[in-house]
């Protein structure tokens, strides 16, 4: 059951909602799907920054996250990422120390995993990234100290520097692809990513070829 539209701010622009901020008293939230009769379609800035929140339950029409709208939520122990959205902000989930469960939807509009998306997320065990993913930009999982484990679809060409810097239980990557993909990884500060590929049997260079467990290198 959503929470009611009293619990939040927000502003109505070109027939839609933005969620300002939130007002609420309860940990477990679900944000409406619309709000007097309109959608809401944006997260704002800031919006949940440094609130109670324990979960999240973000609704389908929402497409946007901005900047630091959950940032250093360090109750907030699980999101889900709704499959339109196309646009997270950078430290959207920064500093949430108890999150441990990230549901990215399939399929996803999303591209781009921004810039300290999650730094310090340091209860976050794995993640599985979504098909049709492309980016992760540099420092988008730096000091997740526990993470274990992440699975990197098929359709990653691009890994920034220090992008996992600090992971320092970092030991197993997936890839769910089917044939060879060349990514682009800048390895400053990433080496707990290299030492996942080497240990996990996947040949490296400057650019970097995943496989699946089928297949050999050559």
């Amino acid at each position: 059951t959503p929470n009611p539209e009293s619990d939040f701010t927000y502003t109505i622009s070109d027939n839609s909602v933005t969620i300002t901020g939130y007002k609420g008293k309860a940990t477990d939230v679900t944000i409406p799907t619309k709000i007097e009769g309109y959608p809401v379609t944006k997260i704002g800035e800031n919006a949940f920054q440094k609130s109670s929140l324990e979960t999240v339950s973000i609704p389908e029409s929402v497409t946007s996250i901005g900047d630091y709208a959950f940032y250093n939520c360090t109750s907030l122990t699980s999101v889900n990422i709704p499959s339109n959205v196309t646009s997270l902000g950078s430290y959207v989930f920064g500093y949430c120390s108890s999150l441990t469960s990230v549901n990215l939807k399939e399929p996803t509009q999303l591209t781009t995993i921004p810039d300290y998306a999650f730094y310090e997320c340091k209860g976050l065990t794995d993640i599985v990234l979504p098909e049709g993913l492309t980016t992760i930009e540099h420092d988008a999982f730096s000091n997740c100290s526990m993470l274990d484990s992440i699975t990197i679809p098929s359709t990653v060409t691009k890994i920034g520097e220090a992008a996992f810097y600090s992971c320092s239980a970092l030991a197993t990557i997936k890839y769910n692809g089917t044939d060879w993909k060349d990514i682009s990884v800048n390895w400053s500060y990433n080496s707990r990513l290299q030492n996942a590929v080497q240990n996990n049997g996947i040949k490296y260079r400057r650019t970097i070829k995943f496989h699946t467990n089928t297949t050999t290198t050559t």
